[in-house]
C-alpha cells in the first residue's frame, strides 16, 4: 500500500506497527511551514537504509526497512531483497 499526503494516517499505521518499509521523496528545498511526518510516533522504530537514489533533477529517493527485534529485517524485506544477507541469516 502507497501513502501520499496523509500524515496522520502514517502516524496511525506506525504506532500499530503496520509498516515494514518506507519509502521517502526529499525535495532539497527549505519551506519554513507544513506537517512534520512523525510526530507523535509513540515507540522508536530502528530502520535500515536500503536503497538511495537521486533523480535528475536533484530529489532523493530513500528506502528504508524497519528492523524487527535483535536487528533482523521484517520478512517483507527479506522477501523483497532489500536486506543484506547477514542481516537476513539472523531471522531465521
Amino acid at each position: 500500500m502507497a501513502i501520499l499526503g496523509s500524515a496522520n494516517l502514517v502516524q496511525s499505521f506506525v504506532n500499530l506497527g503496520l509498516i515494514d518499509e518506507y519509502l521517502l521523496m526529499v525535495v532539497p528545498v527549505i519551506m519554513g511551514v507544513g506537517k512534520p511526518l512523525f510526530t507523535g510516533i509513540a515507540q522508536r522504530r530502528n530502520l535500515k537504509l536500503v536503497e538511495a537514489t537521486t533523480t535528475r533533477g536533484g530529489n532523493h529517493s530513500l528506502g528504508a526497512a524497519r528492523e524487527a527485534p535483535g536487528g533482523r529485517c521484517t520478512r517483507t524485506a527479506r522477501h523483497r531483497g532489500t536486506c543484506d544477507e547477514g542481516a537476513s541469516e539472523g531471522a531465521r
